[in-house]
């Protein structure tokens, strides 16, 4: 008996995390119907990658050490877990050592790449940040790419980022400026191990990710570090469409940016920034000028203040979202919310959109019939178009003051002056009122 009552309790616990929770909401076009899968606990950081197959994704929890591939079952609510594979252990020596999954991307070749920073806790040993080559079927793996120089830090990995996009040919990954103290703008941290460098310009000259971008050749894993300047990447998007790579990073204290990667590009940071210094900003290290773009190359467009920026991706032309088609979708974490990014002609940003989903969003995928984000709280959220379209109807809220040149005659019509607020006053405006209704 105790047995059957422990299988149906472990039945009754997988259903609840494999079923969806529904709302819609509305946008300027359309509906929108908002699906929410629990995938993990509901403090996990979720990344995602679609597949080359309908509502199949790739998803990791960034503090654990595995990948999954699942399947949405629409019209039942609920996924199916069609496969699990751990990340091998392929450090040198196999020293035992942390993993943080930091992106997951699947490329045209139909591989999936993903980007793990490896953590020592001895200060002796040499973390680092390292891409993977999975086959499709995530049995076979090679490593294709190596940070440098060594790094250790006590800190949070979410300033590393990782973050990867591809073309035809290559895959890109972003690198936060994890050299540096980015709170205090201060070069060396406190935190950190293992660096050999003259001064933070050495370093940076000669760090192959960190504060950078750098192309992998998918032909021969030759890497070319494109662009400097870069704080905190939390997004990274190469549009097929546009033949362009975005990238989106933090500011301090606001300037959240979007930039277009151009090679041999410098962002500026720590030099400038569209942001504000934080209250125990250093100022004995770097002259930082704030609220500027003067010198290095600007963003593409900022956020100010900031949206807490993340992921972004694009509206392809034979997408469901038909009057979204050649938009670009961004997410955010403080702002809880993606917003669509509408272009001009010469490809500067008309407008932009915000659509709130009310969770905190660190990764967005898009096949050609959903968009999909994942959320710090170990969801996977399905967006799809809905078929009910209430858009177009003007809000009565916004025209009821045009309802007395209709409708003059209705009591609601009917003008009253204001009442005064002594005795006489009253008497006055009540014995106007009178005359004013009988002459009517």
């Amino acid at each position: 008996m105790k047995i059957i009552k422990i299988f149906i309790a472990i039945n009754i616990f997988y259903c609840q995390i494999n079923l969806a929770s529904a709302n819609e909401i509305e946008t300027n076009f359309f509906n929108l119907n908002i699906q929410d899968y629990q995938v993990s606990h509901n403090k996990s950081q979720i990344v995602i990658a679609s597949t080359n197959n309908k509502n199949e994704l790739y998803f990791s929890d960034r503090a654990l050490n595995f990948i999954k591939k699942i399947r949405f079952v629409k019209e039942k609510e609920r996924f199916e877990e069609l496969q699990q594979e751990s990340i091998p252990n392929l450090i040198e020596n196999a020293i035992t050592a942390k993993t943080f999954i930091l992106d997951l991307h699947h490329a045209l070749n139909g591989k999936l790449y993903i980007s793990v920073f490896y953590y020592f806790e001895n200060k002796n040993s040499c973390s680092k940040v390292m891409i993977y080559e999975y086959a499709a079927d995530l049995k076979n793996s090679k490593i294709i790419f190596s940070s440098s120089p060594c790094i250790n830090i006590e800190s949070g990995f979410h300033e590393i980022s990782g973050r990867l996009a591809s073309d035809k040919n290559n895959i890109y990954i972003s690198g936060g400026n994890i050299l540096m103290d980015i709170y205090n703008i201060k070069y060396p941290r406190s935190d950190i191990c293992c660096i050999k460098f003259k001064n933070y310009e050495d370093a940076i000259g000669n760090t192959n990710l960190y504060g950078s971008v750098t192309k992998i050749s998918l032909i021969n894993n030759k890497f070319e570090k494109l662009t400097l300047g870069h704080r905190v990447p939390e997004g990274l998007f190469f549009s097929q469409n546009l033949n362009k790579l975005f990238e989106t990073e933090h500011g301090p204290r606001g300037g959240d940016e979007i930039n277009i990667i151009e090679k041999n590009a410098n962002y500026g940071w720590p030099y400038e920034t569209l942001g504000r210094d934080y209250d125990n900003f250093d100022k004995k290290y770097f002259k930082t000028n704030f609220n500027s773009s003067n010198k290095f190359t600007p963003p593409y467009f900022a956020f100010t203040p900031s949206i807490g920026i993340s992921q972004l991706n694009e509206i392809s032309y034979d997408h469901s979202f038909t009057e979204w088609r050649g938009d670009l979708i961004l997410s955010s974490l403080k702002d809880k919310s993606l917003y669509r990014l509408k272009f001009k002609k010469n490809r500067e940003i008309m407008y932009v959109e915000k659509i709130l989903i009310g969770k905190r969003i660190r990764d967005i995928d898009i096949d050609n019939e959903n968009i999909y984000a994942s959320t710090d709280s170990g969801e996977i959220i399905s967006i799809s178009k809905s078929s009910r379209t209430v858009v177009g109807d003007y809000p009565k809220s916004d025209y009821d003051w045009s309802r007395c040149a209709i409708d003059r005659n209705s009591i609601e019509c009917k003008y009253k002056l204001t009442e005064s607020k002594n005795m006489l006053g009253q008497i006055k405006v009540k014995a106007l009122n009178m005359l004013k209704d009988i002459t009517n």
